[in-house]
């Protein structure tokens, strides 16, 4: 008998503690807005949202939630879409959001409508635009806006005078091409060969694409830079991969001496596409092109 109420007393035990309190912090909350054109063309919209430590993310988000509410375009082109991303460690994250369309799960994902806290830019720099999550409280009011062209249709991609402590870049890149609306211009930067993910990505759709265009940067990392390149990519089809055969580039990379972008200074550069050359047209003080 004695078994029996040994079991008893064990369960009655057990069912007398209580789960550890749910804490107030390790979550991210804020809204989301959109601006742009591509929502227009989705047939069943959704927002997914996601907390990873780096971006792109390296491996499963850290938390990740989807929302296709009834109101969802009108809450995104309005007021915006509240949203929360719980149950996350004590850490720094990045927290973006991007749009897809349920109807069509194979569309290009480097190019959907993408956004990120605080905006495009200091999303796509290493250790900037980072959440702080803790334990002791929520990490509120990290409102940010998802733009077209995988984020690079952020207005923050136009400004041309350095941020404090930051270089700039101006490329003027030229073609005697017309562009369709299904070609796309992308414009990269590299620091080293080795890297997986540009230090600069800039997106111009065909059908606002014109040339010349001027392609700004004012948030990169002072130091040199070894490859920059300019592509019309034809269809819209290459991702973020090198051009193809089918495609228009312009390229400054090795055996050419590393580029240099100095603190508070403009890099001005020209990509002829045409004659598939990137050239280093000088480095300009920030007061010669109006800046402060």
């Amino acid at each position: 008998m004695r078994k029996p109420i040994l079991a008893v007393l064990f369960l009655l035990v057990a069912c007398d503690s209580e789960y550890p309190p749910i804490a107030k912090g390790g979550r991210i909350a804020g809204t989301i807005r959109y601006q742009g054109t591509s929502l227009g063309s989705m047939t069943s919209p959704a927002l997914r949202m996601s907390a990873a430590i780096a971006f792109p993310p390296v491996g499963q988000p850290h938390a990740i939630q989807i929302a296709n509410p009834p109101d969802l375009v009108s809450a995104l082109t309005g007021e915006g879409l509240p949203y929360e991303l719980p149950w996350l460690p004590a850490y720094r994250y990045k927290v973006t959001a991007q749009l897809v369309d349920l109807d069509h799960p194979t569309l290009d994902y480097s190019s959907l409508p993408l956004g990120g806290y605080p905006d495009f830019c200091s999303l796509s720099r290493p250790n900037e635009g980072l959440v702080m999550v803790t334990e002791d409280a929520p990490s509120t009011g990290k409102d940010f806006v998802v733009y077209d062209q995988a984020g690079t249709g952020d207005p923050c991609t136009e400004a041309l005078c350095p941020k404090p402590g930051k270089a700039a870049m101006r490329m003027i890149v030229k073609s005697s091409r017309l562009p369709t609306a299904n070609d796309r211009l992308r414009v990269v930067l590299f620091q080293t060969e080795a890297q997986a993910i540009p230090s600069t990505l800039r997106i111009v759709p065909g059908n606002e694409l014109a040339f010349p265009k001027v392609i700004t940067d004012n948030t990169l990392t002072p130091g040199s830079y070894v490859l920059a390149d300019a592509c019309l990519d034809i269809g819209a089809n290459s991702g973020l991969g090198k051009c193809t055969q089918e495609d228009f580039e312009a390229a400054y990379n090795p055996p050419a001496p590393p580029i240099a972008f100095p603190a508070d200074r403009i890099v001005m550069l020209t990509a002829d596409l045409d004659a598939q050359t990137l050239t280093v047209e000088g480095i300009e003080p920030t007061e010669a092109l109006g800046c402060p």
